[in-house]
């Protein structure tokens, strides 16, 4: 039975886990109602399971021999593209499926590092080459992925709008502002 919190919904499965990693026994969890396991995840911040409508995976071929900046050359949209561009890493594979997931609510860079960085990596060359294939794709999946520079700072790649006036920013991210809800980042398994 799912059960929902200020991030989505998460399942019982890993809600189990997660009060297990707590000390709880599963004998406890017979007694647990849903204002419980809501009051629990709120104060933990789990990450909602993601649901399937929420997630798209495209599987592409990567050229990754190419610099950042000639894996951003086909582009010929509007575009800001800064320095930030130049510590995009390459990733690795020459076919990978790229996981887009669908942000529930507002998040920073750091929170979805910690979410989803144990089990996908992030992957620019990779999200260029959907873009690439399938350029109609970031229509109605406005979305893009981050990275961080040697600085630490964090990077993003975004891609947004319709074909005729489309965008797409490479650029160092603000400190604190994170991504918009309803935005669609791309990932691959690690």
């Amino acid at each position: 039975m799912p059960v929902a919190n200020d991030f989505g919904v998460v399942t019982m499965g890993r809600l189990a886990r997660r009060l297990a990693e707590a000390g709880w026994e599963p004998e406890d969890l017979e007694s647990l109602t849903p204002e419980m396991a809501r009051r629990f995840l709120d104060v933990h911040h789990e990450l909602a399971e993601v649901r399937p409508m929420d997630r798209i995976v495209c599987r592409v071929r990567v050229d990754r021999s190419r610099t950042p900046r000639q894996a951003l050359s086909y582009y010929k949209g509007n575009a800001i593209i800064t320095s930030a561009v130049d510590s995009m890493p390459r990733g690795e594979g020459e076919e990978v499926d790229v996981i887009f997931y669908r942000l529930s609510s507002e998040m920073s860079d750091e929170y979805i590092e910690e979410a989803y960085g144990h089990e996908h990596k992030t992957d620019p060359y990779a999200v260029l080459a959907v873009h690439q294939l399938k350029p109609d794709f970031f229509h109605a999946h406005p979305g893009g992925t981050y990275w961080k520079d040697v600085a630490g700072n964090w990077c993003h790649l975004m891609i947004t709008g319709r074909r005729s006036s489309q965008y797409l920013y490479a650029e160092q991210g603000n400190a604190g502002i994170g991504w918009a809800s309803d935005v669609w980042l791309g990932f691959v398994r690690k």
